[in-house]
């Protein structure tokens, strides 16, 4: 079984940058690659074993790497898309205050309060019962003693 074959050659970028770049994908990420490595790729996707790509890919560029190069840029560039990153979790400690269920279920209840005319209403009677507070009780927002 080729491995290689999950790593998937999009296209070529166009972008402002001054090199050529291709597009990878592997496992729902993506990638940024030169031609040349997405040239390897290619290759070890041709090719039914590793070490007959490692030996076409140094034919084809004709001795301007050697097995050892391309075996040591497979192993450093190529291998981890294909191996599953863990998630870094951003905390030390996680827990679930409510259940999804328990959330449904107030969400539906509650959806009326997000209706325009509702919560214009609420907010009119708020601000309403405010100021009749404000004025009836004029010691809580004027006082100047401590």
């Amino acid at each position: 079984m080729n491995i290689y074959k999950d790593i998937i050659i999009h296209q070529k970028l166009s972008s402002a940058t001054q090199e050529e770049r291709v597009l990878l994908s592997c496992g729902g990420q993506y990638y940024e690659a030169s031609p040349a490595m997405a040239e390897l790729v290619e290759t070890l996707q041709r090719h039914a074993t590793e070490e007959e790509a490692i030996a076409a890919y140094t034919e084809k560029k004709a001795g301007r790497y050697t097995p050892e190069q391309v075996r040591l840029i497979i192993d450093k560039f190529i291998i981890p898309l294909l191996t599953p990153k863990q998630q870094k979790r951003s905390f030390l400690y996680e827990k679930e205050l409510f259940s999804a269920a328990a959330i449904d279920k107030f969400s539906d209840t509650f959806r009326f309060l997000f209706n325009r005319w509702y919560m214009l209403t609420v907010f009119l009677v708020a601000v309403s019962l405010d100021t009749w507070f404000f004025s009836v009780h004029p010691t809580f927002c004027c006082s100047t003693t401590r």
